[in-house]
């Protein structure tokens, strides 16, 4: 089996995946600090989280839901 590339895509993907978990933490932490956090959902519809992983990573960071859309698109192919 060959490696798997690593290249500039795959880079830009993890750098973006990282933007979207820092943004999920910053909501909820606003959200905490104006005391808000338990009247609210934070939603995180995103294309970047295929893997389980992902989708655990952002609920850890706060979110209360997370929209896989591309997974739900190459679930219907």
């Amino acid at each position: 089996m060959p490696a798997p590339q690593r290249g500039p895509l795959r880079l830009r993907d993890l750098v973006l995946f990282a933007l979207r978990l820092l943004a999920v933490g910053a909501v909820q932490h606003h959200l905490i600090r104006q005391g808000r956090r338990f009247g609210t959902s934070i939603v995180a519809e995103t294309d970047d989280a295929y893997e389980t992983h992902h989708a655990s990573t952002l609920v850890g960071y706060g979110a209360d839901i997370v929209v896989p859309r591309l997974a739900f698109e190459l679930a219907v192919l």
